[in-house]
């Protein structure tokens, strides 16, 4: 079977990675939605917040839907937070065995845009939760989720597509050209970023928890495009 899945591979063509992703339009966007604390409204708090996660944090919806309270922290006087969350790897990394996987966020110099200020706000305007609930991989463990109703019972968490339809509202003023190509993952679209921008692949692999850097070049890496000027390197 491992032979078959591997020659099966072998034989997808991977599409041409030559497309171009602006992402000034999602911060345009962000920037609207009005103050974290005050004007902004918590539906869009939630928004804002989960997309700044899964792109500076390269995380999955269904990740970011298991951070777990009780072993996260935010630091201070930096600021910054370090989420703690268990999963089950989708590459098979280490077997395929569940871990906690732990990512610290940064503060960013534009208040508007700050992941941490963002979470800062959506955790202190939900309230401190008071209930522990089943993991969503393993009822036998309880957590403390991060991502919450707004509405109702604020303590109760809210789902992985929940999560993911948030991110994408926010995915879907990204700019693409051509036109044509699909509204991208934010894991991928703030991994190819990173990349662009000169990150090291073996933190940016590290930060994904990817199992090499084949897995992110292969099927993350969602340009293939580089700040580099080949012709002044090479004549």
């Amino acid at each position: 079977l491992e032979e078959f899945q591997s020659d099966l591979r072998a034989e997808v063509v991977q599409p041409l990675k030559d497309g171009s992703y602006d992402i000034g339009p999602a911060l345009v966007y962000i920037r609207s939605l009005g103050r974290n604390e005050t004007t902004m409204s918590m539906r869009n708090l939630s928004r804002k917040a989960a997309w700044l996660t899964a792109m500076v944090g390269f995380l999955r919806p269904s990740d970011m839907a298991r951070i777990d309270l009780g072993q996260s922290v935010f630091l201070e006087p930096a600021p910054a937070i370090r989420l703690a969350m268990m999963v089950a790897p989708k590459e098979q990394r280490r077997g395929g065995q569940r871990y906690v996987k732990s990512i610290t966020l940064d503060k960013h110099d534009d208040p508007a845009i700050c992941p941490v200020r963002a979470l800062r706000a959506y955790y202190d305007r939900l309230g401190r939760p008071t209930t522990r609930h089943p993991h969503p991989i393993d009822p036998r463990i309880s957590v403390t989720p991060l991502f919450r109703r707004i509405t109702g019972k604020s303590d109760a968490p809210i789902l992985a597509t929940t999560i993911s339809n948030n991110v994408r509202e926010v995915m879907r003023h990204v700019r693409r050209e051509p036109a044509s190509l699909p509204v991208p993952k934010a894991r991928a679209l703030g991994a190819t970023i990173a990349a662009l921008a000169g990150t090291p692949i073996d933190d940016i692999v590290a930060r994904g928890s990817w199992s090499s850097k084949e897995m992110f070049y292969h099927f993350y890496r969602i340009s293939s495009s580089t700040m580099t000027n080949f012709s002044a390197i090479t004549l």
